[in-house]
């Protein structure tokens, strides 16, 4: 519900503000699923503030652009639930326009010098900083669009919307058809709400499932009205549901549902066995950044291909290469992987072959050397597959605790290359967006709200995902979350309320957290540690936090395990400290102002220029 929690998160963005909003209606349940009737326009209240008068008296320019992104923020959120009409969305309109107004009244000179700050990590080479432009479908450099013509509607098989009946046999038959049909579709759902109680399993390439929206009149909303584990027992051995994390051996005990991390009432996934097979051959010698390998013993190759490099295989030298993992330093790796070959992995896209070197596109994770066993394989992905416009809500039920879950899960995006989310809304979820084993996919306008659940979204096992203009209000325990063999990929230009921000061990790595605004309860909700210490510290080296702008208590010091983490512009309401301790290189603490205020668009701009 909007209510406490809501006040408070204004309360901490308009800290300058003498007035506060009303607490906003609570939102609508579909527990016993109806249309809400549409908004009638509600008349706002008196102008608060007045014209010419400042709300913000004595306020530099750099103070006014930070409350006018907060106000900013926070009117995208009430718009996600509610019309502009609200009359709390039409008082946090007007304060933001007050605030532009008040902006607009600076001198040239005021506003002069509330000019940004250029970073000194980006004008030097000694301190690596990786490039992270390389996240998002087709690695950034073009807008996701379908070019299919095929589009078929799910009402011609049999689904009717807002009919109360259940809708999935009739959805999962349009899904059937459209394996039939050659080329790209389009999967199409009219405004309404579709009843789900089958797991929607997209198996093929180039398709879309597209809706009409994710809020208001026009919204499509696939409801689920049960979770994973209560389905019938035959939906859930068809898609092996039980056994989802015991054939992980990453699983922490007998006890953890099987639904914690895994699963999803909408889920990708090939057709194959196993995602990656092996492939002959050794990689013998690359450097961290480039993008040459020269290899030994491999033939085959083609331009185009993707492949999977595997640092760390059997007969590795393990010392050293450890060493080179944790930036440089005697981080110890853990004892999970005692046993385990391919330490990491990252997927790699061919440019060129020339005899015993071949080019890749995206830039090397580490160092190859002969002594660390570095081996090929290849994956298995979708490809071209898109979800548009729709928004998929439970019911409103509590959380049932840590590795309890039922499985109220919305997206399990597993196998995906070159793929996205668009304008989806996630509302009551255990686990609302879940991507694995997956490269190269954009999320953008993504929604979780609600009630408390475990990840709002969360990464493992994936390189290039980028998560971009999200908005994340449940209360998540993880969120935003990065897990095993998580790499280079990016969180930019979202809000989270309610932060914990999750480095879930594994050996993730390279990860960029991006000019994103927080409110959090205590300055370590920004590197919250989960999973089992013996799976190695909360991270690898070099995971990047750029211009996080925090609001809320900045109890305690900085003091993260997780060896050369790079910290740039990173502020909040009161000042923020560090650990005596705390290794990292860190610049800008508590300074507003960094320029680029995005290190994923300035490397994207940068590389594409």
């Amino acid at each position: 519900m909007r209510s406490i929690n809501h006040l408070v998160w204004l309360s901490l963005l308009l800290a300058s503000c003498t007035s506060t909003a009303p607490p906003a209606p609570a939102e609508s349940s579909v527990s016993n699923p109806t249309i809400a009737a549409p908004t009638q326009p509600v008349e706002a209240p008196a102008e608060p503030f007045p014209a010419p008068v400042d709300i913000m008296p004595g306020a530099t320019a750099a103070q006014l652009r930070t409350q006018i992104e907060a106000q900013q923020i926070e009117l995208d959120i009430l718009l996600v639930d509610y019309t502009e009409h609200h009359p709390s969305a039409r008082i946090v309109a007007k304060r933001l326009a007050a605030l532009k107004a008040q902006l607009s009244r600076m001198s040239p000179e005021q506003v002069a010098d509330a000019a940004g700050w250029v970073p000194k990590i980006l004008q030097q080479h000694e301190v690596y900083l990786p490039d992270f432009s390389f996240a998002g479908y087709q690695w950034g450099e073009i807008t996701p669009k379908t070019n299919a013509t095929q589009i078929i509607d799910v009402t011609d098989f049999g689904a009717i919307a807002n009919d109360r009946q259940d809708d999935s046999d009739a959805i999962i038959a349009a899904l059937d058809y459209a394996d039939t049909v050659p080329g790209a579709v389009i999967v199409s759902f009219p405004s309404g709400l579709f009843t789900v109680n089958r797991i929607i399993a997209i198996e093929r390439s180039h398709i879309v499932l597209r809706g009409q929206g994710s809020s208001g009149q026009s919204a499509t909303t696939l409801y689920m009205p049960q979770a994973l584990r209560d389905l019938a027992q035959s939906e859930q051995e068809q898609h092996n549901v039980p056994n989802l994390i015991s054939n992980n051996l990453r699983a922490t005990d007998n006890n953890t549902s099987p639904v914690s991390w895994k699963g999803g009432f909408i889920w990708t996934r090939t057709d194959t066995l196993a995602h990656h097979s092996p492939l002959q051959g050794q990689a013998i010698k690359g450097e961290q950044g480039g993008h040459s390998l020269h290899i030994e013993g491999a033939a085959g190759f083609s331009i185009g291909q993707t492949i999977m490099l595997n640092w760390c295989d059997t007969g590795c030298e393990r010392a050293s290469f450890t060493h080179h993992l944790m930036g440089n330093t005697n981080t110890p790796l853990g004892t999970a992987f005692a046993n385990h070959h391919g330490l990491v992995k990252q997927y790699l896209t061919i440019t060129q072959v020339n005899g015993t070197s071949i080019q890749v596109k995206e830039p090397l994770l580490h160092d190859v050397k002969p002594q660390w066993k570095v081996s090929f394989s290849q994956p298995q992905f979708l490809t071209e597959v898109g979800f548009e416009d729709f928004r998929v809500e439970f019911p409103t039920l509590p959380y049932a605790g840590h590795h309890k879950e039922r499985g109220y899960n919305g997206l399990f995006l597993t196998e995906l290359k070159h793929s996205w989310v668009k304008n989806v809304t996630v509302v009551n979820a255990d686990s609302a967006f879940l991507v694995d084993k997956s490269a190269n996919v954009t999320l953008d306008e993504i929604r979780a709200s609600g009630r408390q659940g475990h990840y709002s979204m969360t990464i493992t096992n994936s390189n290039y995902v980028l998560a971009q203009r999200f908005s994340f209000t449940a209360p998540s325990l993880h969120t935003p979350a990065v897990g095993w063999n998580a790499e280079l990929n990016v969180y930019s230009g979202g809000t989270v309320r309610s932060a914990k921000f999750n480095l879930h061990r594994g050996l993730n790595q390279q990860n960029l957290f991006d000019n994103i605004a927080v409110q959090l309860s205590g300055i370590n909700d920004l590197f919250t540690g989960a999973g089992n210490p013996a799976s190695g510290p909360l991270a690898a080296a070099y995971t990047t936090y750029w211009n996080i702008r925090t609001q809320g208590n900045p109890r305690g010091m900085i003091d993260v395990e997780s060896p050369e983490m790079r910290l740039v512009g990173l502020t909040n309401s009161a000042p923020i400290g560090l650990a005596f301790n705390f290794k990292a290189y860190v610049e800008g603490l508590n300074q507003e102002g960094v320029e680029p205020s995005s290190l994923y668009r300035y490397q994207l701009a940068q590389r594409k220029h």
